[in-house]
């Protein structure tokens, strides 16, 4: 009969050479017969965190760690583990620890790939504290836990140790983007494929910065060329799926992210770009859309809350409120327009404001958002349940989502129930699928009434689902639209280009051919890259307009941007997915906006906002209807010239510009499901 350690060198043997099955059956038959037999439970934990399986691996390497406590190996294969289960501060513990004892372990080696799994012929468990190795395992630690400084000096601490390490440049890279210095990214990313240039992972990650940075053709290449590598991984599907929703390709989009849901159902965050995503297809409808929603929350939210969720919160219905606010976006980003204005006016007799900021970048519009705040953290780096408890720990009595299923959001903290009344506004107000989400404050346009019962959330209305702010740098308005001055008349699309569908497209073409000298001006992020210019050319001229006839503008600077509006006498509304933001903005600006009534909670955004405005007759139901629109609203230059001059205090002597009194009916949104709550709670 073999000795245990026969037994556990054979074990081994099978594990270097890939075959798990036999390796754990034979590690946990070792177990059995010797529970403490701190090798094998440790190799097993390695195993186990090599299958994905997080939560086992760091109980058996915890095991190990205890049986045996001066093993360095040990340590660093905890902290690996704790890596994988996404607890960055337990992981640097391991670390640490693992450091300080490998110089007096004779046993210690290191691990030239140090990715938790690979193992090869031969290969050593062991961490080395002067390897490069080690260096690169606390930067991802740290990066985990938003500590950019300190995770930039991990890794070039890694790549000094050793140049050729190009995960480390990969990872060096994905720190320098999200602290600000985007380009620097690029070129880091840049060097680690030319270190390694068959890395899907580096590849799909330059294409995805550069997505982001707008250089959408750029990006598309690198995240085809990472897929047609590996076109089974979740990553390569994921990012393509994302470039491609960029790119105003919602349906190949849709295909390239389900199959990244697919292939990693646990990831929520791809979860949420497929729903984002499912917002801008033509082909999708309000009950798939809520559908993926409750899929989403059933799939990464359920068991998370408690079941009898108990809060010290004083059960006074009358008192002031304690109202969090959680965002990635208090920034200089639209969803802050949006939600600013109403952050800045709450009245402190009735709300305390506390702000939970997902996002490590800052600026202008952070310092005055920071301003208004009673409490302001920082919490990006923070899990979930480590959000959830501090939430909780603040006394909140109404936590705000202001993300939706957009980037940042911290949706599974809200799933975790921390505050005693959840709500969604603003951001991306179009749902989320929690049950644990109390209200959806919307209106009766974006949301009519036999829509609702599609939604978990409760819909509260208030005067309309967006604020229309005044920009304190918004330029004068140009007093005489340019149809007036005998240039003919110039329809305009300043939405993101996402939104720009083939159909919306199609529509404004037919505009043209109907409207002789017409111009569609189209401003966007994006818009001057000549894949984009490219496509958008093709597409106007396939539909028999002329190039000419087309203005496309990049992205610019805020008060350039609200200038553009100077040049478009009618702004013509995306679809299926209308704009928010960019509604407001033109009609600050005097310019009329034709939408058309969306199928969708997207797609009515406009529709509340022109309503809220006095511009029902803006609003049509069908594309017909909005082609006659159009064209006779184009013919009426008297009409242009009266909106152009009045739009603005319009808006402002109603609740959609008046910042108190629309802060206000937030507030009372706020009371009236306090109020149900300590209602319901004294009932129990």
């Amino acid at each position: 009969m073999a000795t245990v350690e026969e037994a556990l060198g054979i074990a081994l043997d099978l594990h270097q050479g890939g075959r798990l099955n036999e390796a754990e059956t034979l590690y946990r038959r070792i177990l059995d017969a010797v529970p403490d037999q701190g090798d094998a439970r440790h190799l097993l934990g390695v195993l186990r965190a090599q299958r994905g399986d997080a939560g086992q691996a760091v109980a058996l390497l915890c095991r190990a760690v205890a049986l045996r406590p001066g093993a360095d190996a040990f340590h660093g294969n905890l902290g690996k583990a704790h890596l994988l289960a996404g607890d960055a501060a337990r992981a640097l513990s391991a670390f640490a620890r693992a450091a300080h004892l490998a110089p007096d372990n004779a046993e210690h080696a290191a691990s030239r790939d140090g990715a938790l799994g690979r193992l090869g012929p031969g290969a050593r468990l062991a961490l080395d504290p002067a390897d490069a190795v080690l260096w690169n395992e606390r930067g991802i630690a740290v990066h985990r836990e938003g500590r950019y400084a300190a995770a930039e000096a991990a890794f070039r601490r890694t790549l000094a140790l050793d140049p050729e390490f190009a995960a480390a440049a990969n990872n060096l890279a994905g720190t320098l983007y999200p602290s600000g210095r985007r380009e620097e990214a690029v070129a880091m990313y840049r060097h680690a494929l030319a270190l390694q240039p068959d890395d899907c992972n580096a590849a799909t990650n330059l294409g995805n910065v550069l997505k982001r940075l707008n250089r959408l053709g750029e990006a598309l290449a690198w995240c085809e060329r990472a897929w047609r590598v590996n076109p089974d991984a979740a990553n390569t599907n994921g990012n393509l799926g994302r470039v491609l929703q960029a790119l105003a390709r919602p349906g190949e989009a849709v295909e390239r992210l389900r199959r990244a849901v697919a292939l990693n159902p646990g990831d929520s965050s791809t979860h949420s770009d497929l729903i984002f995503t499912l917002d801008l297809d033509p082909e999708v409808g309000v009950v798939e859309q809520q559908a993926e929603r409750r899929r989403w929350a059933a799939r990464h939210a359920a068991g998370l809350a408690p079941a009898d969720p108990a809060f010290a919160n004083p059960r006074d219905p009358e008192r002031r409120l304690r109202v969090g606010y959680v965002s990635a976006d208090f920034r200089f980003h639209s969803a802050a327009f949006a939600f600013g204005p109403v952050l800045t006016s709450h009245d402190p007799a009735r709300v305390e404001l506390v702000c939970y900021s997902n996002n490590p970048v800052e600026d202008a519009m952070t310092a005055r958002l920071r301003a208004a705040a009673a409490l302001w953290r920082p919490v990006y780096g923070l899990s979930d349940e480590e959000l959830a408890a501090q939430i909780r720990a603040d006394g909140i009595d109404v936590l705000v989502d202001l993300s939706g299923h957009s980037l940042g959001n911290r949706l599974l903290t809200f799933a975790r129930r921390p505050a005693p009344v959840q709500a969604t506004a603003w951001g991306h107000v179009t749902g989320t699928g929690l049950s644990t989400m109390d209200a959806l404050l919307a209106d009766p346009v974006s949301v009519p009434e036999c829509d609702r019962p599609l939604f978990p959330e409760t819909i509260v209305d208030l005067p309309c689902v967006l604020f229309c702010d005044s920009p304190a740098d918004a330029p004068d308005v140009v007093p005489l639209p340019p149809a007036a001055a005998g240039r003919g008349v110039t329809f305009g699309c300043l939405n993101r280009l996402n939104k720009m569908s083939d159909p919306a497209l199609a529509l404004w073409c037919r505009i043209l051919r109907a409207v002789p000298g017409a111009r569609l001006l189209i401003k966007a992020p994006g818009a001057e890259e000549p894949t984009v210019r490219d496509r958008l050319t093709a597409a106007v001229a396939a539909h028999g307009v002329e190039s000419e006839r087309l203005v496309l503008i990049g992205r610019s600077s805020r008060v350039e941007h609200l200038a553009t509006y100077g040049l478009v006498d009618i702004a013509l509304d995306p679809f299926p997915q209308s704009g928010g933001v960019s509604t407001v903005e033109a009609l600050w600006m005097g310019v009329p906006v034709l939408t058309l009534l969306g199928r969708t909670l997207p797609g009515r955004i406009a529709a509340a906002v022109l309503d809220a405005a006095g511009l029902p007759d803006w609003i049509v139901k069908d594309e017909e209807a909005y082609l006659r629109r159009a064209v006779a609203a184009a013919a009426d230059v008297e009409r242009l010239t009266r909106l152009r001059a009045s739009l603005r205090a319009d808006i402002v002597a109603r609740p959609l510009g008046d910042a108190r009194v629309y802060t206000r009916a937030v507030e009372d949104a706020y009371r009236h499901l306090w109020r149900r709550w300590c209602a319901a709670d004294v009932a129990r």
